[in-house]
Parts: C-alpha cells; structure tokens; sequence
C-alpha cells in the first residue's frame, strides 16, 4: 500500500528475485510444496521484522503516548517526530515483495495448514497500513475457510479504518490491481466473515456506508446478503419443526417393549 522506495524497486528488478520468484513458482505449481516451502522460507527470512506488540492490536498513531496533561500543540509536534522517524525506518528497510509472500501463504495453506496467516503477517509489517489489499485478501481468504471469523474480522476491520490517504486515493481512481483486490476483499469480508457469523444487518449497513465500491456491486453483494439470511432462517425452522415432530426414540422403544402387554389403540406414536 506504501509507495516503493528505490531499495525495493531495485530488488524486485533485480536477476536474484525474479530467479528465486521463478523456482519457488515452480515447485508450487508442479505441486512440490514441501521443496517450494523450504526455499521460499530460506529467502524470507531476510525480510523479517521484530514487532513488541501484534500490529493488529496497536493503537492508533493519533492515540499513542496521547498525554493529556499537555496541550495540543506539544501533541502535535511529538506526533509528527514520530511520523518522521518511522518514515525514515521505512525508506531504509525493504518490505517484502507482494509476490513472494502471497505465494508463501499460499504454500503454507498446504504444507502446515493449522498455521496461524495473521501471525505470519506480523513477522513481516511493522504496521497495518504496509499491507497490500492483495496480501490481505489472501490471507483473509485462507482463514475464513478454517472458518476462524471473529479474528478475520477484527484484522479486516483494522486495516479498513486505517488505510493511508494514497491507497483511498488510488480506490477512488478504480487503479487497478488495488482495486480489484479490494472488491475481493469486501466480499471476503461480508460473506465469509459477517454473514457466517449471522451479522446479516451489520454487513448491510457496512455496505451502505462503504465509499468505493459501485451501487451495483453493492446491490449484488445486498442480495446476495439477504438470500443467506432467508435460507438460514428456513433451516432454522425446518429444524425446529423437524424436533418438535420427531418422538423420543426411548419412548418408543419402551412401547414397542410393552406391545404385547397394550391395547392396539394405544400403540398410535
């Protein structure tokens, strides 16, 4: 989502990745996860970052070391140092290709499926807003088939409340592919996230309030929102009167026990 400094450019142009790019797409491709996994995990080490606090779970840059007792104008300017210091720590560290690590998650759904993806992208962001739409659709993605909602939700959540300005303005451009990224996202996000958790108003009012995407796609995603909570309402009744209509089955194993002993109107179950 950041603009790519010079360093990463350079690399991302260099022989050396696109070689190693190439042999780790490869051995996915022809199915040879466990070799693919082995060196794409040598080569990212290098890319790897320390982080004292899950980034998912830090405040906000407006919200930190805010003290109260000074005025507005000394919260300011610590602020903007400390804006400062993390854009200079940025431009000198090189974030890891979107490339490389969307195809390392994609490799490590395969060969260590319980693995946690939002952890794997903590080792490799110092904040929310470095992560491409796309690394986090696909970690999204991965996850809600584990079925693990609540936390997809939480992280989704996160990054969408703390986009930077210049990745708004590329969504508000329809560039792509940011914004095709983002699309699959949203939808990750309403009907693998929201919906399975039965949060049916809280993905249309999501929807409604949702700045960048067409009335259309909106409308198909509202729909499609709507159908799910209709047939999840259906099997809900069906089921209950499927209970109500069902006999205990040790009632009527006691009954069958004693037939010989009643009157034939009084086997009517």
């Amino acid at each position: 989502m950041l603009e790519q400094s010079n360093s990463e450019s350079d690399l991302l142009h260099s022989e050396q990745y696109k070689k190693n790019l190439k042999a780790i797409s490869k051995l996915f491709i022809t199915k040879k996860f466990n070799p693919a996994y082995d060196l794409c995990e040598n080569y990212i080490k290098t890319f790897e970052v320390e982080n004292l606090i899950n980034i998912f779970d830090k405040t906000r840059v407006e919200e930190e070391n805010e003290d109260e007792d000074e005025d507005y104008f000394l919260n300011k300017k610590k602020k903007e140092k400390k804006e400062v210091e993390e854009e200079i720590e940025k431009k000198n560290r090189i974030i890891i290709p979107s490339d490389l690590l969307q195809i390392y998650l994609k490799i490590i759904e395969q060969v260590k499926p319980e693995t946690d993806n939002w952890a794997i992208l903590n080792k490799f962001y110092k904040d929310v807003n470095e992560i491409p739409s796309k690394i986090l659709t696909t970690c999204a993605l991965i996850e809600v088939k584990k079925q693990n909602f609540e936390i997809s939700k939480k992280n989704i959540k996160k990054w969408l409340r703390e986009m930077p300005e210049e990745e708004k303005e590329k969504l508000r451009g329809k560039e792509q592919p940011n914004f095709k990224f983002y699309e699959m996202l949203i939808e990750i996000y309403v009907l693998h996230v929201l919906a399975p958790l039965e949060e049916y108003n809280s993905s249309i009012d999501f929807l409604e309030g949702e700045d960048y995407l067409t009335m259309d796609r909106k409308k198909l995603i509202c729909d499609k929102v709507i159908k799910m909570e209709t047939l999840k309402s259906q099997e809900k009744l069906k089921a209950k009167n499927t209970k109500s209509n069902q006999k205990s089955p040790n009632k009527i194993y006691f009954l069958l026990l004693l037939k010989p002993l009643l009157h034939p109107h009084q086997l009517m179950i």
